[in-house]
């Protein structure tokens, strides 16, 4: 999201596509929006390669809460 908010309007994503080589011109969305994270668009632009390369940590590689143990 914090990306997103960077870009501030559609036509700051669209230079980000074409920087990327990524084709398409898709529907105009709100790129300050959280709902529009989930576009397809958007997963091209920020895949999580772009996140790892930050060392962020994979949530999904962790067991939390009380029930981890009973799978």
């Amino acid at each position: 999201m914090i990306k997103m908010k960077q870009w501030k309007t559609y036509k700051d994503m669209h230079k980000e596509m074409r920087r990327q080589g990524i084709k398409g011109n898709g529907k105009k969305r709100a790129v300050i929006k959280w709902k529009n994270s989930k576009v397809h668009i958007i997963h091209l632009l920020l895949p999580n390669k772009y996140f790892h390369d930050f060392e962020l940590i994979d949530l999904t590689e962790y067991e939390v809460g009380l029930l981890s143990n009973y799978y």
